[in-house]
């Protein structure tokens, strides 16, 4: 299994959750972030500064997927957003072990 975590502009989300369900996706997280240029955040000497987060709120969406469908949801995601601005994309994989589901304490090795 891999968790596929993408940070992606805000407008491109309902377009990709559309393509990630039409491939199969049962689930994912979506969360909002903000973020903060380097040179607004002071942390020399313990000082800190409160960062000026830039204004176009950006998302991120985890989900994981079998690894036979991990290139297919990174080609979505890359699809998704080609017309966005450059920088503005990241998408990270990384491989899953297992996972525990709290509900009934299954362990899942796939799928």
């Amino acid at each position: 299994m891999s968790l596929v975590t993408a940070t992606i502009p805000a407008l491109v989300l309902n377009a990709l959750r559309d393509e990630l369900v039409a491939l199969g996706i049962k689930g994912m997280t979506v969360s909002q972030v903000a973020t903060a240029d380097e040179e607004d955040i002071d942390l020399s000497r313990g000082a800190t500064r409160s960062g000026r987060f830039k204004s176009p709120l950006q998302i991120v969406i985890e989900t994981v997927v079998s690894q036979t469908l991990a290139p297919a949801v990174i080609a979505a995601i890359s699809s998704a957003c080609r017309d966005t601005q450059v920088g503005r994309v990241a998408i990270h994989v990384s491989d899953v072990l297992f996972g525990v589901r709290v509900r009934n304490g299954d362990v899942v090795h796939e799928g």
